[in-house]
C-alpha cells in the first residue's frame, strides 16, 4: 500500500512553486498597477482561504509526479492566486499553487469503513492510504468482493497493480455537485488520457445505486441478519424474563418462608405472653389468697386477744361485786 509518508520528490513538481507563483503575482500586480495606477489583490470568490480542503492530483506520465497522482491530498488554502489558482500548504509543510477546480471539501459525508451497504463490483471508491503523517485517499474501482470482508480494487487514475484492501479503509467515491454529494455511476470505462479526474465522470444520486448494481442479495442478507438478530434478542428476552420470574419466585418463596417464620415467632410470643399472663394471674391469685389468709389470721388473733381480755375482766367484775 502506497503511504507516501516521506516522499523524496517534491510535490511541487506537478504544480508551480511558491517562489514562482509569488514572482508571477508580483509582476502581474505591477503591470495591473501601472495600467490602473494601483494594486488590486486577487479576490477569493469561493471564500475558501483559510479553509482545510483536499486537492486532486491528476494522472500523469511525468516520473516526478506519478507517485502522487490519482489521489486526494489534504491542504490548507493560504491565499488566492492569479486567475483560477489558489496557494495551498500540504500536511507535510510543502506549499504550491493549484487549480480551484481540483479543490474539494475535506469533510466527506461518510467515514472509511462505515458504509451501510457493502460495495459491489464496478463501484468507484476511495482507499485510505493509512498514513498519519501524510494521509491521502486514492481513487479506485472495486473489481472483486471477497468473503473475508476485503475487496480487490484497481486504480484507474494511478499506474499500479490491483490490491486487496480491507473494508475498514474503503468508502464509496462521492463528489460534490452544487450543494449535493453524489456517487459516480458504476461500470464506467474510458481510454487512457480521456479522463483525468473523477469529477469528469457521470454521477448519480445514492438512491439510484440499485439501478446499476444488484443490491438484492445484500438487502436480503441484511434482512435475514436483522430477523436473526430480532429472534436472538427475543430468545434472550425470554431467558431474561424466565430468570427474572425464577428469581421472583425464589424471592416470593423466601418472603413466604420469612412470613411463616415471623408468624411462628409471633405465635410463640403470643403463647409466651399468654403463659406469662397466666403465671401472673396465678401468682396474683396466690398473692390475694395469701393476703386473705393473713387477714383471717390477723382477725383470729384479734378475736383471741379480745376473748382473753374478756376473761381477764370477768374476775375483776365479780370481785367488785
Amino acid at each position: 500500500m502506497r503511504q507516501k509518508s516521506t516522499p523524496k520528490p517534491s510535490r511541487n513538481g506537478s504544480e508551480d512553486s511558491l517562489e514562482q507563483h509569488t514572482e508571477e503575482l508580483r509582476q502581474g500586480r505591477s503591470r495591473a498597477g501601472a495600467k490602473r495606477g494601483r494594486d488590486t489583490p486577487a479576490e477569493d470568490v469561493l471564500g475558501i482561504v483559510g479553509c482545510k480542503m483536499r486537492v486532486w492530483w491528476c494522472p500523469t506520465e511525468e516520473e516526478s509526479k506519478t507517485d502522487y497522482s490519482g489521489a486526494w491530498w489534504p491542504v490548507r488554502v493560504m491565499a488566492k492566486g492569479p486567475g483560477p489558482r489558489y496557494m495551498v500548504k500540504y500536511d507535510n509543510g510543502e506549499t504550491g499553487s493549484v487549480l480551484a477546480v481540483h479543490l474539494s471539501p475535506y469533510e466527506v459525508p461518510m467515514d472509511f469503513g462505515k458504509e451501510a451497504l457493502p460495495l459491489q463490483v464496478t463501484e468507484f471508491c476511495e482507499v485510505f492510504n493509512g498514513s498519519s503523517t501524510d494521509p491521502c485517499a486514492w481513487a479506485a474501482c472495486v473489481s472483486k468482493s471477497l468473503r473475508n470482508g476485503e475487496y480487490t480494487v484497481r486504480y484507474p487514475f494511478h499506474d499500479t497493480e490491483p490490491e486487496k484492501i480491507p473494508a475498514s479503509r474503503i468508502r464509496r467515491l462521492r463528489v460534490l455537485e452544487g450543494d449535493t454529494w453524489k456517487l459516480l455511476r458504476p461500470n464506467q470505462h474510458w481510454r487512457g488520457g480521456e479522463v483525468t479526474s473523477p469529477m469528469e465522470l457521470e454521477t448519480i444520486d445514492e438512491e439510484e445505486l440499485g439501478v446499476y448494481v444488484d443490491l438484492s442479495r445484500v438487502l436480503q442478507q441484511q434482512t435475514h441478519e436483522a430477523v436473526g438478530k430480532a429472534v436472538k434478542e427475543g430468545k434472550d428476552d425470554k431467558v431474561d424474563n424466565k430468570d427474572k420470574e425464577s428469581k421472583g419466585d425464589k424471592a416470593d418463596n423466601k418472603d413466604n418462608e420469612k412470613g411463616k417464620e415471623d408468624k411462628a415467632d409471633k405465635d410463640q410470643e403470643s403463647k409466651g405472653d399468654k403463659a406469662d399472663n397466666k403465671d401472673k394471674e396465678s401468682q396474683g391469685g396466690e398473692d390475694k389468697k395469701g393476703e386473705g389468709n393473713k387477714a383471717e389470721e390477723s382477725k383470729g388473733d384479734k378475736d383471741k386477744e379480745e376473748d382473753a381480755n374478756a376473761k381477764a375482766e370477768a374476775p375483776n367484775k365479780k370481785s367488785k361485786q
